[in-house]
């Protein structure tokens, strides 16, 4: 598989603008305003991210342009990990628009967009009725699409004086429309999808999905 996050020129981009703008700061330490939120660009970090069912690797970045609003965008690489070993691999795209209340502006909620694109192997029965012939325990992709919108809740915590550094652990519920399509199949076998009993949102099934995004992500404002 090969996928390039789509933040990487975002980033590159948005350090640009920073240093181009940047000035010397002269002004001694005790006399610096320490305000409670960071205006302008952000990256992030989900370590979370490394202990899910497929296992997710990915830099995020924000903009936030006063106290109260903010953007952000992740992308994440999908692949096979000790939880999900069949997972062929796929990618993520994050994108949500935050709002930021309180007194010092550290709570905040959010309207997420998502979409989500993984495959993995997997072995089933298929049968050609015309053929009247049957392929038992063959191999297969189950390539899955996920498009999806949630509502966040979190707030912010600084873990440093500067507030440069934060932490956001945040949770919500939203929904997903997975379509699962099988390739790799010859032509003319139908794969009757099995029933199992225990998930009652099995991979192999299309439709509406209900997930619920948890997180405690790492942020540097610079």
């Amino acid at each position: 598989m090969k996928y390039t996050p789509s933040l990487l020129l975002l980033v590159l981009l948005a350090l640009s603008i920073k240093s181009r703008g940047q000035l010397p700061d002269t002004s001694p330490v005790l006399n610096r305003k320490v305000e409670p939120y960071h205006k302008g660009w952000s990256l992030s970090f989900n370590p979370l991210g490394l202990l899910e069912f497929q296992t997710a690797a990915g830099l995020g970045i924000g903009y936030q342009w006063n106290e109260r609003w903010q953007l952000w965008l992740e992308s994440s690489v999908l692949f096979k990990g000790p939880l999900d070993p069949d997972c062929k691999g796929g990618f993520r795209e994050s994108l949500a628009l935050k709002y930021f209340f309180g007194t010092r502006h550290n709570f905040f909620v959010a309207a997420e967009f998502r979409w989500r694109q993984v495959s993995y192997r997997d072995s089933s029965r298929f049968v050609n009725a015309a053929a009247r012939d049957t392929l038992n325990n063959y191999g297969y992709t189950l390539k899955n699409v996920l498009p999806g919108g949630s509502v966040w809740m979190g707030m912010r915590i600084p873990i440093n004086k500067s507030h440069r550094f934060w932490l956001e652990p945040s949770i919500g519920v939203g929904l997903k429309y997975r379509t699962a399509t099988v390739q790799g199949v010859p032509v003319g076998y139908h794969y009757p999808p099995p029933i199992d009993h225990l998930n009652p949102f099995p991979r192999t099934q299309s439709g509406l999905v209900p997930y619920f995004p948890a997180s405690i992500r790492v942020f540097y404002g610079f």
